[in-house]
């Protein structure tokens, strides 16, 4: 049974949800109201894709709280595939994990990605909920918590996963957005086509990275198989010299092309 102030903190929590209109809202809003409820050491928000031909995972836009969390998380994002825990983001529907349920502590902290990422922070379990809407994957919140702090609870998940449905759809809420304010003018399009000497088709793709796109909507949009998207895609990297759509976005933000 929830105590009157569990209760009051768990509604304040929905409020300052409703109050985030940016992704860096959830670190003053949302994420300084939770640790109220659920103590934790640090928290994380990775925004992902994941390319339905190959199953592979981007993580983007770590949002982190504290802020110099960050650092742990971008080292995370370079190691990811070598992650124990990434079959959480292959459901459908949103998954709550307690790391310390599912691997012993000795294992833990013996792994890669606890060593290169995480032993600077001393962290000993976390909570990971992987954040979806309709069926697609948006990213995964999780939670930390040194050895001092202990283990998660049976209690503290109960509350993250009655906060789920209201997080899932906010994500949903705020990339949508975000989406929509990263179009591309065509003289942009333009410009870029002619600086990287880009094919028609590289340069139908570059204008659908701007909008979003995973490679599923990218093949239907144009009529092409998922693998030979993946093949322009690749030559379009080649020629902006990148290796994600991630960094399209962060070569046109500095040329202010936006």
């Amino acid at each position: 049974m929830i105590e009157k102030n569990e209760f009051l903190m768990y509604n304040e929590i929905i409020y300052s949800l409703n109050k985030c209109h940016e992704l860096t809202d959830l670190k003053s809003q949302f994420f300084s109201k939770l640790k109220m409820l659920i103590p934790f050491s640090y928290a994380s928000i990775l925004l992902c894709d994941i390319d339905k031909t190959t199953a592979n995972i981007q993580f983007h836009t770590p949002i982190c709280f504290p802020d110099f969390f960050t650092d742990a998380e971008n080292e995370y994002i370079k190691n990811s595939d070598r992650d124990n825990l990434l079959w959480l983001m292959h459901g459908q529907e949103s998954t709550l994990v307690r790391e310390s349920d599912l691997i012993d502590e000795t294992k833990r902290v013996s792994s890669f990605i606890y060593k290169h990422c995480y032993a600077k922070y001393n962290i000993f379990d976390t909570l990971q909920y992987s954040i979806t809407y309709e069926g697609t994957i948006l990213g995964i919140l999780t939670l930390f918590r040194t050895k001092i702090d202990g283990a998660f609870s049976d209690e503290d998940m109960f509350y993250l996963r009655s906060c789920g449905a209201h997080l899932n759809l906010l994500i949903h809420h705020l990339c949508k957005t975000k989406k929509s304010s990263h179009s591309i003018s065509d003289s942009d399009l333009e410009a870029m086509r002619q600086q990287y000497a880009l094919t028609n088709r590289e340069t139908e793709l570059l204008a659908l990275i701007y909008q979003y796109c995973n490679s599923d909507e990218m093949a239907r949009e144009l009529g092409i198989t998922e693998h030979t998207v993946q093949k322009h895609l690749q030559n379009l990297f080649k020629k902006m010299n990148v290796s994600s759509r991630w960094d399209i976005l962060r070569i046109s933000s500095r040329l202010h092309l936006l």
